[in-house]
């Protein structure tokens, strides 16, 4: 597959969550928190889908979300309630407008569900960039990592939490990373956009650990980009002593 290279100049800046004295910051912070020790299904995939696609290297992370049949099936269940409505009330003028509302926004998700591209999911490890679906119709974001607003938000009737990024636009909705394990899914972020870091855990990145080795060797293993409260050693004893031969760390 080809080497996936996001375009800086689409970055765009999301606005912060505006702050309210009841509630505590949810957003997240540039660090390693936990190890994420599995890379599996659980880990990668978007909350309930089953159709995920993953592909991953030392450059970039990409998560490709099929559409799922949610869209079209609520759509013509509310355009079938719609004209349910205009017979039990005659079609009368009341019922034809109440039932005419119904099928207006039973055939909008119906539209939404056709017209619809893929869900891509993007970390562009070697430029620091990032990019995730925007809601409706709008284009996806691409932004910064370092300045992207990512929040762990309570939902459901248990409150579990879910990773989201923010999005923009009128009556956009933040986009759902991740529901399983967002915390570790989130310390896997953190450790594959540092760059300067040895690639995650996870057979996955297997193939690429010693190119990405060399790479960092080459520059000299410059310090990492974000904190980390746990260990993040090199594949090797040996490549973990020549780390901090050359780069002090």
């Amino acid at each position: 597959m080809e080497k996936i290279r996001l375009d800086p100049s689409k970055k765009v800046i999301i606005p912060k969550l505006p702050k309210r004295k009841w509630v505590d910051d949810p957003e997240m912070k540039l660090c390693i928190s936990l190890m994420p020790d599995f890379f599996n299904d659980q880990i990668i995939k978007n909350d309930s889908t089953l159709e995920d696609e993953v592909v991953v290297t030392d450059n970039y992370f990409l998560r490709t979300s099929k559409n799922n049949m949610s869209e079209i099936i609520i759509g013509g269940v509310i355009s079938l309630i719609g004209i349910f409505i205009m017979s039990l009330m005659e079609f009368n003028i009341g019922g034809v407008v109440i039932g005419s509302c119904f099928i207006f926004f039973g055939g909008l998700l119906i539209v939404l569900f056709l017209t619809k591209k893929d869900k891509e999911f993007i970390l562009d490890r070697d430029q620091g960039l990032m990019q995730y679906p925007n809601s409706w119709w709008y284009p996806s974001i691409v932004t910064s990592f370092n300045d992207a607003r990512i929040v762990l938000l309570n939902e459901g009737k248990y409150q579990y939490p879910v990773l989201k990024a923010l999005t923009k636009g009128f009556l956009a909705f933040p986009y759902r990373i991740v529901d399983f394990h967002p915390l570790n899914f989130w310390s896997f972020m953190v450790w594959y956009m540092d760059k300067n870091r040895p690639l995650p855990p996870g057979d996955a990145f297997d193939p690429y650990r010693q190119r990405d080795y060399e790479r960092r060797k080459a520059a000299g293993f410059p310090k990492p980009l974000y904190p980390s409260e746990i260990s993040t050693p090199e594949a090797t004893p040996e490549q973990q002593a020549e780390r901090e031969r050359i780069g002090g760390w």
